[in-house]
């Protein structure tokens, strides 16, 4: 979590890498829930070959239901001894047993969750040291996404700025250009009251 990241991509790439290692589950997901409740997935590192990147479901479809119900760290150690879980889609089509899964938040607005999955059980659960470790790392993404937010609408209003400078130089630029040549030209017929008068009156 101490690393440097240059995208968003690669950091969250490595910490599914790092996740798989550390918790000892097969698959990781790092998902986006928006507004609708559709469960975006961002990235995702599995052998079951029907979860892939960019994949939508309904989030009532997804374990992460209960995290975003909760708003807290959960960890299913055996799933299928659940009496309110055995008959979740995804445990009916994936019988995915282990579950570990934290919630990301953005200026403490619920973005999505971090979470693991494997068809093995945790026969142990899950540590209270694993539970903070999520969190952790859950929370280093929405720091993450923060600043890429914040960096855009830098971006974004420096964009603006040089667009109204533009706007502005151009239109100040003519009538600067013609009181300039004005201004010379009266400076040549500063002897003759007359013509100054006349020219004084453009």
């Amino acid at each position: 979590t101490a690393k440097d990241f240059n995208s968003f991509d690669e950091l969250i790439r490595e910490y599914l890498q790092c996740g798989i290692e550390v918790f000892g589950l097969e698959t990781g997901i790092v998902s986006h829930i928006d507004q609708d409740q559709i469960y975006h997935v961002m990235d995702v590192i599995s052998p079951v070959e029907a979860l892939v990147k960019d994949m939508e479901f309904p989030l009532a479809d997804t374990y992460c239901k209960e995290v975003y119900t909760t708003e807290k760290v959960m960890g299913f150690p055996k799933v299928g001894d659940l009496n309110f879980m055995e008959c979740h889609p995804v445990y009916v089509q994936l019988k995915l047993e282990a579950y570990l899964s934290a919630p990301i938040y953005v200026e403490d607005k619920l973005y999505g969750t971090f979470n693991f999955t494997s068809v093995t059980p945790r026969e142990n659960g899950f540590s209270q040291n694993e539970h903070n470790l999520i969190e952790l790392m859950a929370n280093s993404i929405g720091n993450f996404i923060l600043l890429r937010s914040k960096e855009d609408k830098l971006l974004e209003l420096n964009d603006k700025l040089k667009r109204f400078v533009g706007f502005v130089s151009h239109d100040l630029r003519n009538p600067i250009a013609g009181i300039i040549g004005m201004s010379r030209i009266l400076e040549k017929q500063l002897d003759n009251e007359k013509m100054l008068q006349k020219m004084m009156q453009y």
